[in-house]
């Protein structure tokens, strides 16, 4: 499969009273990205007339504060190869190269379009380090993604051989774009998209749960009960030298599996303790 990456990125930062209900329709559109109460919505091409008529749709309230022209490259880091993390391939954009299948390999076909995730960062190079260690050393069947961006974690689980994978994301345009890399990669039935902020409306716990967060929103959510009730969690999304910040958050709840640094950037795999009425 082919992928054509933008070459130029047109953003238009909107600002308006609610969630706009429609979408600009014009040639090059590809997507809105929600700041509430901001929107920035990027095109490949010029588009002022098209994001015009748009906010007249939207109504009263609605305005165009700025526009912005930027190299895709100034944007998204997109390697000019495939790469390889552990036992991954991962294939970007314009590659149509199979020889990560040949060399064993599972391949990974991303097109992140302006949603981050492509498995250059070192977060995600620790994360799809650390899902292929715990799909070795235990059965994991269930996961979820929380903060999926492209979904590459979750499809990399869906390549091990998980079976069900709920992907989070509280930007309709990352679900839009890891729903269109699910399909690319023939694992749509395994992987289930969510639009939301708090991980409490899951009910069920999975054996797995990936939360690769940026430092504040981590830190919020580690500060919450929700994701100390399942089996294993993989954290990531911080700096060395903001793991003192962190320890007191799951120190008392959870035992530390095993932890990678990756230029700086920190990777867990913690295991929350069962209160003894969950035991056997």
């Amino acid at each position: 499969m082919k992928i054509n990456l933008p070459e130029q990125l047109y953003v238009y930062e909107c600002s308006g009273p609610a969630s706009p209900e429609t979408e600009p329709q014009a040639e090059g559109y590809l997507g809105i990205w929600p700041e509430v109460p901001y929107y920035y919505v990027f095109f490949e091409r010029p588009a002022d007339s098209p994001v015009r008529r748009w906010l007249l749709e939207n109504g009263n309230g609605w305005c165009l504060r700025n526009t912005y022209q930027l190299d895709y490259a100034q944007w998204q880091q997109v390697s000019g190869r495939d790469h390889e993390v552990g036992p991954f391939v991962i294939q970007v954009g314009d590659h149509t190269d199979t020889a990560g299948g040949m060399r064993g390999k599972l391949s990974i076909l991303i097109n992140p379009g302006v949603v981050f995730g492509t498995g250059l960062h070192p977060t995600t190079r620790g994360c799809l380090l650390a899902v292929a260690r715990l799909f070795e050393q235990s059965c994991i069947q269930t996961v979820v993604d929380f903060g999926t961006g492209t979904g590459i974690l979750a499809l990399a689980c869906a390549k091990l051989g998980a079976s069900r994978i709920i992907a989070v994301d509280c930007n309709p345009l990352a679900i839009r774009v890891a729903l269109s890399n699910a399909v690319a990669n023939g694992r749509r039935s395994r992987i289930e998209l969510l639009v939301a902020r708090d991980p409490s409306i899951l009910k069920e716990p999975s054996d797995l749960l990936l939360l690769n967060l940026e430092w504040p929103c981590l830190r919020q959510l580690l500060r919450e009960s929700e994701w100390a009730k399942y089996r294993q969690v993989v954290l990531s999304g911080f700096l060395k030298s903001q793991l003192p910040q962190l320890m007191p958050l799951i120190g008392d709840v959870c035992e530390i599996n095993l932890v990678m640094e990756q230029e700086d950037w920190m990777t867990l795999v913690v295991a929350p303790k069962r209160p003894a009425s969950d035991v056997g």
